[in-house]
């Protein structure tokens, strides 16, 4: 459970990332990008790295229209909403009352 945790804060704090991104590279006026945007202005060798594995080892069909429509969500909304679940999810065994 604490595993959890700790992953939904790293994806809160990369979804906090692409927000001040997205602030501090605004070109006329501020828009939120898309993940896979942000994440080609990154590290364009890994996105191409992700496609051509997905479509060549995994399944073609994952990668158009699965992944695709993902990489075209904001990233702070993807991040932060991975994040925020992970986090969720992690807290979910933190419920009972420690005098029990």
């Amino acid at each position: 459970m604490v595993v959890l945790r700790i992953l939904g804060a790293l994806f809160v704090a990369a979804g906090l990332g692409a927000l001040a991104w997205d602030a501090t590279h605004a070109e006329g006026g501020f828009r939120l990008s898309a993940l896979g945007e942000l994440w080609y202005a990154l590290s364009p060798g890994t996105l191409d790295l992700l496609r051509a594995v997905t479509s060549r080892y995994v399944a073609p069909e994952l990668w158009d229209p699965a992944i695709v429509s993902v990489l075209l969500q904001p990233a702070v909304l993807v991040l932060g909403g991975l994040g925020i679940l992970l986090v969720l999810l992690g807290s979910l065994g933190r419920r009972r009352s420690r005098w029990e």
